[in-house]
């Protein structure tokens, strides 16, 4: 991967959200057990609504960051590889 941008908050549990190259979205659960659920998609207007939220979430968790010192730290990586 030539840059990954990682977000990491404590309020989330067990999903997780991707976005790869601005054109396909993975977003799920994970952890153990049959419950497991995920979908991909490479679908225009889906990648766009997600992208969306995602930002909007971004931006929170960087407001959230700055206010909230108290609490258990959001982490963000921003690295190459």
């Amino acid at each position: 991967m030539k840059e990954v941008i990682v977000y990491v908050t404590r309020k989330k549990e067990q999903q997780i959200g991707l976005i790869v190259d601005s054109r396909y979205v993975l977003s799920g659960e994970y952890g153990m057990g049959s419950m497991n659920t995920c979908v991909y998609s490479g679908q225009r207007n889906f990648v766009t609504v997600f992208k969306n939220a995602l930002a909007n979430e971004i931006e929170l968790i960087k407001i959230r960051k700055g206010e909230k010192k108290d609490e258990q730290e959001t982490i963000c990586y921003k690295g190459t590889g």
